[in-house]
């Protein structure tokens, strides 16, 4: 009997040992699947088996979010043209001049700032007669009323990203055809752009005219730039140019430069080469914040010379960072 246990105990010990020799392992336990009864049991996860390191448990320590900065493709000298639409904010532009309404100001500049592009603006509407009496001349009080209609709007963040460039209040005020026979005073010039940085201090204001003719109103308190607009009957156009740098230093004003490619060429068309020619000039002058077109027109932009010309001043454009709007 007692030789029979012993028998019996062996053979169970013996059970209960690995396979010797090749013999395949046993499949590894299952866990029975869980929940409801019908429920599918999802397959192992393709990490199974692989020594994976779980992610680090996030810091319960909270964190500020970060400070907005500039675009990330924002570069480059503002080059473009007036009244550019939202769905052309790409190169060979690097920016516009648009006016904004306070309905569109939004989408306008989001749209700006997604491109990385750099805008100068206009606010009192596109017609003269939003802020002119009824004789013709400059009303400064109705001026300051457009202005007040986007008091809520807060043009900061998208100046000190860099895609607003400057507020460029109204054009030709040295024009007396404009305004009832008699050039806009520099007393109201200086009014206007004091309201404007009442309102919107950090954003850089200028006026449609040239620094030659600004400086007789030097010194300025509050207008911050000049906007110069070159044409075959200005001259030279490196001579022009840096007689308009001169006087721009003199006055005390930053500085945004024109080309009239409508009508710049003794009123015809600018063709491809003068294009070219004014275009690498005046985008290279290191204190200019930019160079505007007058205006946008599909027709002449599309020519196939004209686009060469446009491809190359854009190319200038992105060498270069811009000074900002202001002395």
């Amino acid at each position: 009997m007692r030789r029979f246990l012993l028998v019996l105990l062996t053979l169970s010990l013996t059970a209960c040992l690995p396979p010797q020799g090749g013999g395949a392992p046993l499949p590894p336990a299952t866990t029975p699947p869980t929940g409801p009864p019908g429920a599918i049991t999802p397959p192992p996860s393709p990490t199974a088996g692989m020594n994976v390191t779980p992610p680090a448990a996030p810091s319960q320590v909270p964190t500020e979010a970060a400070a907005p900065t500039t675009a990330p493709s924002l570069q480059g000298v503002l080059f473009g043209p007036f009244h550019l639409p939202e769905d052309e904010f790409a190169p060979p532009f690097t920016g516009a001049f648009r006016g904004l309404s306070p309905d569109d100001a939004a989408a306008i500049l989001d749209a700006a700032r997604a491109a990385g592009f750099r805008l100068i603006i206009h606010l009192a509407g596109g017609n003269r007669s939003n802020y002119q009496e009824a004789d013709g001349a400059f009303s400064l009080s109705r001026f300051k009323a457009q202005l007040d209609a986007f008091s809520g709007f807060d043009f900061a963040p998208y100046v000190a990203d860099g895609t607003v460039m400057g507020h460029m209040m109204f054009d030709e005020p040295f024009d007396p055809s404009n305004w009832n026979g008699a050039p806009v005073p520099f007393a109201d010039i200086e009014a206007a752009a004091e309201h404007s940085k009442r309102l919107w201090p950090t954003m850089p204001v200028g006026v449609g005219a040239h620094a030659s003719f600004l400086q007789g109103g030097a010194p300025w308190s509050s207008l911050d730039f000049a906007y110069a607009q070159y044409t075959t009957n200005r001259g030279e156009v490196n001579s022009w140019a840096r007689a308009e740098v001169e006087a721009a230093r003199q006055a005390n004003l930053g500085l945004v430069f024109g080309i009239n490619i409508l009508g710049g060429n003794n009123r015809s068309w600018v063709t491809a080469e003068q294009l070219r020619t004014w275009g690498l000039v005046l985008i290279s002058e290191p204190s200019a914040c930019g160079l505007l077109m007058w205006r946008y027109d599909p027709a002449y932009l599309q020519d196939p010379s004209i686009a060469a010309a446009l491809a190359e001043i854009g190319q200038a454009a992105r060498q270069r960072m811009p000074p900002a709007c202001r002395p």
